[in-house]
């Protein structure tokens, strides 16, 4: 009776041993996981900001001219370059939005 006791703790030994163990690999793998999605996500973000970048930069160079036209008081073309400075603007304000979204879909996982 005593070797079987001794049995059933070395079995609970071996068990308390695995349960530790598998939680140790659980930890690993989420934690690989949210590395993984976090470096996913900063990557896709830096390509956004790239080209919000560039879009900034065209939109600088619109309104530079939309200045020097203003200069000239060629008044249809500087409702036109007004024109094209509310379009840019907005989709910039796209790509924003879209960015906000993204902090707050990581955030929330």
């Amino acid at each position: 009776n005593e070797r079987g006791h001794e049995a059933l703790e070395a079995a609970l030994l071996r068990l308390e041993g695995d349960v530790r163990e598998a939680e140790v690999r659980a930890r690993e793998t989420v934690d690989r996981a949210i590395r993984e999605s976090l470096e996913s996500t900063n990557q896709r973000m830096q390509a956004d900001i790239a080209e919000m970048k560039d879009r900034a930069a065209s939109t600088s160079e619109d309104l530079q001219r939309a200045t020097e036209l203003m200069k000239r008081h060629d008044l249809d073309t500087i409702w036109e370059s007004i024109a094209q400075l509310a379009a840019r603007l907005a989709e910039l304000q796209c790509d924003m939005d879209g960015i906000s979204s993204g902090f707050r879909n990581v955030a929330g996982r």
